[in-house]
C-alpha cells in the first residue's frame, strides 16, 4: 500500500529529526546563512596536483556551491539507529560517528544530509 509506505517514511523523518544524532538547534542557527556545508567555496581552496587529484579539487570547486545551497530536506536522509526497520534508511549515523572516531576527528561528514555529508566526506579525503 503507497499510502502505508508514505506515512512510515514521514514518521522515520519524523523520526530522525528527533533523534539524539540530529544537530543541536544551535548549531542549526549557527550555521544559518552559511549553508550545510559551512560555507561557500573559498578561493585559494587546494585543488591537488596535476591528474586525477586536480581532477577531483575542480569537480568540488565547480558543484560545491550548488550543492551547498541545496535545502537537506531534499538531499537524503542519514538514516540513525532503528530507522531501516520501519522502512527508512539505514543507519548511517552510527557508521559515521565510528569514522570520525577511527580517524581521531581528521575525517567526518557533516550530518545535514546524505549528499551534504557525501561531499564532506570527498572533499576532507581530498585535502
Amino acid at each position: 500500500d503507497l499510502e502505508a509506505v508514505r506515512r512510515r517514511l514521514e514518521e522515520s523523518k519524523v523520526s530522525l529529526s528527533s533523534t539524539p544524532a540530529a544537530a543541536p538547534e544551535s548549531a542549526a542557527k549557527e550555521k544559518e546563512g552559511r549553508g550545510p556545508l559551512g560555507s561557500d567555496w573559498m578561493e585559494g581552496t587546494p585543488l591537488g596536483t596535476e591528474g586525477p587529484l586536480q581532477d577531483c579539487g575542480k569537480w568540488l570547486q565547480e558543484h560545491w556551491d550548488t550543492v551547498n545551497a541545496l535545502p537537506p530536506d531534499t538531499c537524503g536522509l542519514l538514516g540513525s539507529e532503528g530507522q531501516e526497520k520501519d522502512g527508512g534508511p539505514p543507519d548511517r549515523v552510527t557508521k559515521l560517528r565510528q569514522l570520525e572516531e577511527a580517524s581521531k576527528g581528521e575525517v567526518g561528514g557533516c550530518d545535514e544530509s546524505a549528499l551534504h555529508c557525501a561531499i564532506t566526506l570527498i572533499y576532507q579525503v581530498h585535502q
